[in-house]
């Protein structure tokens, strides 16, 4: 019996997998903090949020040095070079 309660435990913990509206993102970045940690954080919600990735694949993201002005999220500047 306790196996069977651990397994209806693990299934009610699961996520709803439902996707966040743009409003909730647009939150989310605005409350993150003015710090340089809250920076990557709101850089790094940002790139999910716009190109679709999975919080996985932010790792393999490199950025290099090059003259390029990148605007998300309604025109808010993440890199000026």
């Amino acid at each position: 019996m306790a196996a069977t309660s651990h397994k209806r435990e693990a299934r009610a913990a699961k996520r709803d997998g439902r996707a966040l509206s743009d409003a909730q993102i647009i939150r989310l970045v605005d409350e993150l903090p003015d710090t340089p940690a809250g920076h990557r954080w709101r850089f790094a919600v940002q790139l999910l949020a716009t190109f679709g990735l999975r919080p996985e694949e932010l790792r393999f993201l490199k950025i290099e040095d090059c003259p390029v002005s990148i605007r998300l999220m309604g025109g808010v500047n993440l890199v000026d070079r």
